[in-house]
């Protein structure tokens, strides 16, 4: 369900596989969204919560090697102290964990089936929300974690997600979609 761009323009994305791979054109990466955003659509975006929030966990689990590569990498990369680096990765991955997400959801939507099927309204007709897809998030540069926010975001309304992160923002980007395509691959 979603691809990175990079610095490059090239184009990073995950098979169903999770296998990365490079799409050779712009034509060969809108057909690799569209087939992410069909995977989406056949998930519970309760699910998708619970499949994201399992990631944005290990990104807090000292133990995990994720983290350990994202506060080794973080300082060079976005030019900050290594206190800084984790200050900054604990603030975003607290939002990235399934109780947060699922808060998140039930903030924004009374109820978050409305992203799986059309629900009753309480004054009479149904309704659905759906994110557009592909969706294209071009993300700031200077405060790591940023896209990462965006794309679960984006795969949480059950878009097909671009992602261009910012210069300071690719490390986490990067981590972030691999470690999703290993958790579920489908989803990535």
């Amino acid at each position: 369900g979603c691809a990175v761009v990079g610095s490059q323009l090239s184009m990073r994305i995950l098979s169903s596989s999770g296998d990365a791979q490079r799409a050779s054109t712009p034509t060969a990466l809108l057909h690799a969204l569209e087939r992410g955003r069909e995977h989406l659509l056949d998930r519970s975006v309760l699910e998708i919560a619970e499949v994201i929030g399992r990631v944005g966990h290990r990104f807090l689990d000292a133990k995990a090697p994720i983290r350990r590569l994202a506060l080794q990498g973080l300082p060079d990369e976005a030019g900050i102290s290594q206190p800084m680096a984790a200050a900054i990765l604990d603030g975003m991955a607290r939002e990235w964990t399934s109780r947060s997400l699922l808060k998140l959801l039930h903030t924004e939507f009374e109820q978050a089936t409305v992203l799986d099927t059309f629900i009753s309204r309480p004054n009479g007709g149904r309704h659905r929300a759906l994110g557009l897809s592909p969706a294209v998030h071009i993300t700031s540069g200077n405060v790591p974690g940023v896209g990462v926010t965006s794309l679960i975001r984006g795969l949480l309304v059950k878009s097909a997600v671009l992602l261009k992160p910012g210069a300071e923002d690719r490390l986490l980007s990067s981590l972030f979609l691999d470690a999703l395509a290993s958790e579920d691959p489908d989803l990535a």
